[in-house]
């Protein structure tokens, strides 16, 4: 009786640790991504009309970022073989936190551009890429579900940090705001400190929902599964693996550049700068929805599945914004937008196990993120720029409506290639049984 009441206290505990890794997680993605997704919207005209600065010189903060961390992203898997998630976070998101010190004690551009080169340099640990990565290791199955869990944090966090930013902008000014984001950001780094955990084998516990410890009735589905896949060298002789990389580039061209264009292109078009935030925290709610869901969705169809309905609604969503004219449009621009923002990280992880398979993930993850770079280095001064060329969103949200449109024609026949050679190893008995890059 005693040995079965320390069997269960023990699942118990077991069971609140992984809880615990969740909580942890979502809280991390809540404030850092939430905070970086308001940085590049609700203080676009803030910080140029307090600094005297035009909006593509601002921009360029974000291309800086953008250059350092498609270059990184390369490199951050080894570095992440070797030190794991926690630690490198930790000193990473410290030194975010004293950027956003910069941002508000700044008197130029300058330290726009020191804190960007830190965000960029860092940005695989402290987004979502490593993130995703430490959480395969906890949970094997349902990894879909847990992830869009954890990473609809940066709606839910998003949404709660436009509305407390914006209310201490109005009572304090954008510098206290800035400030007090910093502050966030330091305890968030003393949280992944005291509760993250990179394995569970580091307190004794096996992945959750291990099919060996809990039996054939907790077995996870094989719709969507990760597949062992094949080595890097064959993936270089693919075409549907250039395809895949360049459709990952123009879907986070067309949805970052929407995205940093929605609040100042609805106040534009006569909208309120209120009216405006309400909307971009709007956003963000209905995209902590629409994470779990694609979760979802990714386990039942798969993640190639998920990505082209982003991209569907990605397309939809600028033809909508483009056309705004009252408040109601703006609320349908708004909920279409919102799937499209999980294109910028949160589908990645996901798309890179399903397609390319556990043998050359590090590397391929690695890459897919390097492609998100590029994409946000294009897009926010091709933006900006526009805006400063023209005076005006409309021009160019029609050329990211079609850079949404002919990115589905290179991810569709990237896909299918990729299922079709997939069936052609399963029919000749050469699927790989490589387990896990190291």
């Amino acid at each position: 009786m005693i040995l079965r009441r320390k069997r269960i206290m023990k699942e118990r505990n077991g069971q609140l640790r992984y809880l615990s890794i969740v909580i942890g997680a979502f809280l991390s993605v809540g404030v850092i991504v939430g905070l970086t997704n308001n940085l590049y919207s609700l203080y676009v005209i803030p910080i140029t009309t307090g600094l005297g600065i035009s909006r593509g010189l601002y921009s360029m903060g974000i291309t800086v970022r953008y250059i350092a961390s498609a270059f990184c992203n390369l490199f951050m898997g080894r570095l992440y073989q070797r030190f794991g998630y926690r630690r490198p976070t930790v000193l990473l998101v410290l030194l975010v936190a004293a950027s956003y010190v910069g941002y508000g004690t700044a008197r130029n551009a300058v330290p726009l551009f020191l804190g960007a080169l830190i965000y960029g340099v860092g940005e695989y640990f402290i987004s979502t890429a490593a993130l995703s990565r430490m959480l395969s290791n906890w949970f094997q199955s349902h990894l879909g579900v847990v992830t869009g869990i954890v990473m609809a944090a940066s709606g839910v966090g998003g949404s709660a940090l436009s509305l407390v930013l914006s209310g201490i902008m109005e009572s304090a000014g954008w510098r206290a705001s800035l400030l007090f984001a910093a502050g966030l950001l330091a305890a968030v780094a003393v949280m992944i400190f005291f509760v993250m955990k990179d394995r569970p084998e580091e307190l004794g516990l096996q992945p959750y929902h291990d099919p060996e410890r809990r039996g054939a009735a907790h077995k996870p589905k094989k719709v969507a599964a990760p597949w062992a896949g094949v080595p890097m060298q064959v993936l270089l002789k693919k075409p549907y693996f250039y395809l895949t990389m360049i459709g990952m580039m123009l879907a986070t061209i067309a949805s970052n550049g929407v995205y940093s264009a929605v609040v100042p292109h609805l106040q534009d078009r006569g909208l309120s700068a209120a009216y405006a935030a309400k909307m971009l925290s709007l956003m963000l709610v209905l995209l902590a929805v629409d994470k779990i869901v694609l979760g979802m969705l990714a386990d039942r169809f798969g993640a190639h599945f998920s990505t082209l309905l982003c991209v569907l609604f990605t397309f939809s969503g600028i033809v909508v914004l483009t056309l705004v004219k009252n408040e109601w449009q703006a609320v349908i621009a708004v909920v279409l937008l919102s799937v499209s923002v999980c294109l910028n990280g949160f589908i990645q992880p996901l798309l890179a196990a399903e397609i390319f398979g556990r043998s050359a993930y590090n590397t391929t993850l690695g890459i897919m993120m390097a492609m998100l770079s590029v994409g946000g280095l294009l897009s926010s001064p091709l933006v900006n720029f526009s805006f400063d060329a023209t005076g005006s969103y409309t021009r160019i949200l029609i050329v990211l409506a079609v850079i949404a449109a002919v990115d589905a024609l290179f991810l569709l026949p990237a896909f299918h290639a990729e299922a079709k050679y997939r069936r052609e190893l399963e029919a000749s008995g050469q699927l790989s049984d490589a387990g896990p890059e190291t």
